[in-house]
């Protein structure tokens, strides 16, 4: 992830031939990461009629946000899980193989059985 020197020696400068977009987007990257801006580039925003500066948040207050958020959508599959019976959920019965592999049984969909080692 970028810090904040990083982003400010990205965007100090203008390119050659920045495109009117490419220099919004510069400008708004400045402010979001609270680094200051020129008269010039004040005056550009002043012109595309965002002349209020925007509430500046740290990023790390905005990245903690994030992070809260992602883990309120996500639901862990326990969680979701429906209920059955507990002879299904049980986990399975661990064997051991004739030579000391370790394997569990169980069945595909089309009803051949199988093991899985481990």
């Amino acid at each position: 992830m970028p810090n904040k020197s990083q982003i400010d020696s990205e965007t100090k400068t203008p390119k050659g031939d920045e495109s009117y977009l490419e220099r919004y987007n510069r400008v708004r990257k400045r402010i979001a990461w609270g680094l200051d801006i020129n008269e010039e580039e004040k005056e550009f925003l002043k012109k595309i009629g965002e002349d209020k500066e925007p509430k500046r948040e740290p990023i790390e207050d905005h990245a903690e946000k994030v992070w809260e958020a992602a883990c309120k959508g996500f639901s862990y599959p326990y969680e979701d899980a429906p209920d059955y019976d507990a002879a299904s959920t049980a986990p399975p019965e661990i064997k051991t193989g004739e030579r000391g592999g370790r394997y569990t049984e169980g069945k595909t969909k089309d009803g051949r059985p199988y093991r899985r080692y481990f």
